[in-house]
């Protein structure tokens, strides 16, 4: 069984908000998004947390680091955006992430803006 693949384009570089050229002209990461409640051992609780996994690889480190305590603060049947924190060694940063599936994403960003088309991943036929 597989999960529904989504590109995700970060927002912001150390809590501050990306130009909207270069939101425009990234590419974004394409993974298994999760949002699930873990222990965390700094804050010493329960916190919920998104991750984005590597499809082919799910047992592999996180293609980007977690967001802490996502809230969906935006949402139409294109795309969603989850924000909350991000943690980069021992700093907090706010994050957002604009969260596509696949098939919307390479229409996302207009005509002459360098959008690399995300790859199809091929699946092993079961």
């Amino acid at each position: 069984m597989y999960g529904m693949l989504f590109a995700v384009f970060p927002m912001r570089r150390h809590g501050r908000l990306l130009p909207r050229g270069e939101l425009a002209n990234r590419a974004p990461l394409v993974g298994d998004v999760r949002i699930e409640e873990i222990r965390d051992a700094t804050l010493m609780r329960y916190v919920r947390t998104a991750r984005v996994l590597a499809f082919a690889r799910p047992r592999a480190p996180d293609v980007l680091a977690e967001l802490v305590e996502p809230q969906i603060v935006a949402m139409s049947p294109q795309a969603f955006t989850l924000s909350g924190i991000e943690r980069v060694g021992d700093q907090s940063y706010a994050q957002s992430w604009l969260v596509r599936t696949v098939d919307d994403a390479r229409g996302a960003v207009g005509v002459g803006a360098s959008f690399r088309p995300v790859q199809r991943m091929t699946r092993p036929d079961d």
